[in-house]
């Protein structure tokens, strides 16, 4: 009863506790984006306002079923400023009495694009932080600007009436209480005419921008007015006025200008009329009396584009003397009559792009004396005169796409000169144009010497050779001076690989200091010289995309790169540390080798952050289009089961080695001369009792024995018994010994010289009293004096005993000989007499040439038997 009792007086809390849960609860979930403050609800199928947070700035509620919008439609949303409600899918929409009472702070308000907009004379009744309204397509008529809707709409500043069916240009009189309203958009409407008392209440107002291009303003001629209806502009100062595209001919034209005579106008938009006898066209192109009317306008900035203007006339401008920018792109001009810039004194930038130009001659320009921007791009030139753009004040020319095949004009303070896209080889240009922007690309430059020619000009800052067939280079230096400004240098889509792969012209960049881009991209580089980029100091970004570039030297990148790009090359297997100090690098799209030799490149991506895109393992087969993490997996799966399978092996195998590498040198030092007298017993068995024969050719005997006397017995001991024929059977060599061979009574002198020739080697024991033995000292010289002969290596030099070094180096014919070839030494333990004879016997065998150099020669070394 307890539990109970207390269970009860718990109730009214829980209850409580819930009802509180459910209160601070957020909005139902909604079918909108939310991004801060914005809330995107395009395309949701909505007939309604979904819940959206109360914070909502900016509410995009375009392509939905929305019919209506009521004083209930919008929740209370005090922090909404911007609104979209155009384009709904019901075509048509009605704004009710006081629609947007929930949301009195809008400063923007889109309603365009509803096919059928019904507006109620309140609809927009409190919105007085409107500042712009966009009303277009939204099948409204003239009704709109007579009535009132807009009476509540204190700082509206523009109102876009874009594509509606207005045909009448009559302004309430509220609009001369919008004391904040600027611009009116009422292009592609059906105006006809307008009439000054249609825009009185727009009268005083200043910078104003008008746009009713798109209409039907031909039939608003000055045949067809009274005097009732003057000019439509007066008392109106324009910014910007827009009559594009209103099929105006050049008779109607100046008709209307006539009509809006005196009307202050800085920017006008008279583009895509007909004002011009081009292809089809009823009309004649401008003369002198065309815009006579802009007279005292003040017009700054006319704009002519895609007129059909064939001829320019002379003085046809002769009028606007305050004029700074004209625009004639796109028109059908090929004729530029003398004189017909006259008047033009303020021109500052002319646009005559995209005509037929084909020849350009010194008058065209004369009378632009302050002319800084001219813009000849996409014409047909293939002709310029010397003395056309003589203009001090010129700084911008713009020759793009056009024929040109040839240089010949001088510029003085142009600062960027554009003649890409045309077809200008090295030979064809002198003087050589100078400009702090340079742009070549898109020409016919075979040879790199071009870019030594343009780097002649001090004050150039930025290089485009880009798209050219650079493919060649003869000069054998780059002279480039130090003192260089160039900061941006683009050579890409040439052949510089096949430039480099010759090792020719090494030095491009050797000077270029302060040098920050360089782009190296599409150049068919299969590798990069280890010096080209040493004189790169200041270089920040370098691309070298879409080369081939498989490897990359340590070192090569200067260190000062912020920014690199090897995209696109044959990195299989690259090494981090060539570029792992540059913060941002591209390497996307490689053919990566996914293997463990990756691992440390994978590593190295993942701590860097290094973006990757476009990074994936290209072999093997099973892995390709995989992420380079794969290699990560990988190879710790092939670790574990390498380590686990060798683990055993290797105790087993490296205890093995051990063991048997112990016994072996036991063995070797204990018994070594058992074991060679052992393996000479075996290769004795092997041989069948067969005994080794030689070719001792023409000499008599196979060596002559050269000693002191004092050593006669040891000779006899160690080596007539061990070598010689006629001590024993089993020994296989004729040796010469005085005792013996020597022709008794005969000079010893001249036996010493006879055992010398005839003997295929000499073998001088050298023991300390042969180095006093003057007669031994001499039979050395007869034998050097052969070796020197024949070229043959005829002298064998044993060292017997402990005879330091320095007691042979003081015997001078000794000397000669240790300093150009080895001796042998006698061994001193008895254990390795029988090996050392063996080796001795082949060098007896041994009859090899000796090598010339210059006038004296080259001995073989024989090395030490120790």
């Amino acid at each position: 009863m307890d539990c109970l009792r207390s269970t009860v007086s718990l109730r009214p809390f829980l209850l409580f506790l819930m009802s509180s849960v459910v209160s601070a609860s957020p909005f139902v979930e909604s079918p909108c984006k939310i991004k801060g403050t914005t809330v995107n609800c395009t395309e949701k199928n909505l007939t309604e306002v979904p819940s959206v947070p109360n914070d909502t700035a900016e509410l995009i509620l375009n392509f939905n079923w929305i019919q209506e919008v009521s004083q209930t439609f919008f929740p209370k949303l005090q922090q909404l400023t911007v609104l979209y409600l155009a384009d709904q899918h019901t075509k048509r929409v009605s704004i009710r009495k006081e629609a947007f009472k929930n949301v009195l702070h809008l400063i923007y308000l889109d309603l365009s694009g509803n096919m059928i907009l019904v507006l109620d004379p309140d609809a927009f009744v409190g919105l007085t932080y409107l500042s712009h309204l966009s009303l277009g397509y939204a099948g409204l008529n003239s009704s709109i600007l007579e009535t009132d809707y807009f009476h509540d709409l204190v700082s509206l500043e523009t109102l876009n009436l874009h594509g509606n069916n207005i045909d009448q240009l009559k302004l309430n009189p509220l609009f001369s209480n919008l004391s904040f309203f600027h611009t009116l958009n009422l292009t592609q409407n059906k105006l006809y005419d307008i009439c000054e008392s249609d825009m009185s209440s727009l009268q005083g107002k200043k910078s104003f921008l008008l746009d009713i291009s798109g209409n039907q303003l031909y039939h608003m001629k000055q045949d067809n007015r009274t005097k009732e209806c003057p000019n439509p502009f007066w008392n109106i100062f324009f910014d910007r006025i827009g009559l594009a595209d209103n099929k105006l001919s050049t008779d109607a034209l100046q008709q209307i200008l006539s009509l809006i005579r005196g009307t202050i106008m800085h920017h006008v938009i008279l583009c895509s009329n007909r004002i011009g006898k081009g292809y089809g066209i009823q009309s004649t192109d401008p003369d002198i009396q065309t815009f006579t009317g802009f007279a005292n306008s003040l017009v700054k900035i006319l704009d002519l584009s895609n007129c059909f203007i064939v001829s320019l006339n002379t003085g046809v401008f002769n009028k606007l003397s305050h004029l700074e920018q004209l625009f004639l792109e796109g028109n059908r001009i090929f004729i530029i009559q003398e004189d017909a810039f006259s008047g033009l004194y303020n021109l500052k930038m002319l646009d005559l792009s995209r005509n037929l130009f084909g020849e350009i001659y010194d008058y065209t320009f004369r009378g632009l004396d302050n002319i800084m921007h001219i813009n000849l791009s996409v014409n047909s030139i293939g002709f310029i005169q010397k003395n056309t753009f003589d203009s001090t004040h010129l700084q911008t020319l713009d020759l793009n796409n056009n024929a040109i095949s040839t240089l010949h004009f001088e510029l003085t303070n142009v600062t960027c000169f554009n003649v890409s896209s045309n077809k200008i080889s090295s030979k064809s240009i002198y003087p050589m144009p100078c400009a702090a922007q340079i742009d070549f690309s898109r020409n016919v430059f075979k040879d790199l010497e071009i870019f030594a020619t343009i780097m002649g000009c001090s004050q150039v800052q930025r290089i485009w050779l880009n798209e050219n067939k650079l493919s060649m280079c003869f000069l054998k230096r780059f002279k480039i001076s130090v003192n260089n400004q160039l900061l941006f240098l683009d050579l890409s889509k040439n052949n510089l690989g096949l430039i480099w792969n010759a090792y020719v012209c090494l030095d491009m960049f050797q000077n270029l200091g302060k040098l920050e881009t360089l782009n190296l991209s599409h150049n068919s580089l299969t590798f990069l010289p280890q010096v080209i980029f040493g004189g790169l100091l200041s270089l920040k970004e370098l691309c070298l995309s879409f080369n081939k570039l498989f490897d990359f030297t340590y070192a090569i990148f200067p260190n000062t790169l912020i920014r690199l790009d090897i995209s696109y090359n044959q990195l299989m297997v690259p090494n981090p540390d060539v570029f792992s100090f540059i913060p941002v690098i591209n390497l996307g799209e490689n053919p990566y080798v996914c293997q463990c030799s990756l691992e440390d490149f994978v590593i190295w991506v993942k701590e860097n952050n290094i973006s990757t895109e476009h990074m994936y393992c290209t072999f093997p087969l099973h892995l390709y289009k995989s992420p380079l993490d794969t290699v990560l997996s990988e190879c710790v799966k092939d670790d574990e089961r390498f380590v686990q399978g060798i683990r055993l092996s290797l105790f087993v195998t490296t205890l093995a080695l051990l063991t048997i590498f112990n016994v072996s040198v036991i063995i070797l030092v204990r018994g070594r001369g058992f074991c060679y007298a052992w393996y000479k017993a075996i290769q004795k068995a092997l041989s069948y009792g067969s005994t080794r024969q030689h070719d001792r050719g023409e000499h008599k005997y196979d060596a002559y024995l050269c000693f002191n006397r004092r050593d006669m017995k040891w000779v006899q001991s160690a080596l007539l018994q061990h070598l010689d024929s006629q001590f024993s059977e089993q020994n296989q060599f004729l040796l010469c010994f005085e005792e013996r061979d020597f022709i008794p009574g005969a000079d010893h002198i001249t036996n010493i010289k006879d055992a010398i020739w005839n003997s295929k080697k000499t073998i001088c024991i050298v023991t300390r009293q042969f180095l006093k033995d003057g007669l031994c000292i001499q039979a050395f010289n007869i034998a050097q004096s052969r070796y020197f002969y024949d070229s043959v290596d005829v002298i064998i030099m044993l060292v017997v005993g402990r005879l330091p070094k320095y007691k042979i180096m003081k015997c001078k014919p000794l000397r000669t000989f240790v300093e150009k070839r080895q001796y042998i030494r006698w061994p001193e333990e008895d254990q390795g007499i029988s090996y050392f004879v063996d080796k001795l016997g082949s060098l007896l065998l041994n009859n090899k040439k000796m090598k010339k150099k210059n006038a004296g020669i080259r001995l073989q070394h024989i090395k030490t038997i120790t």
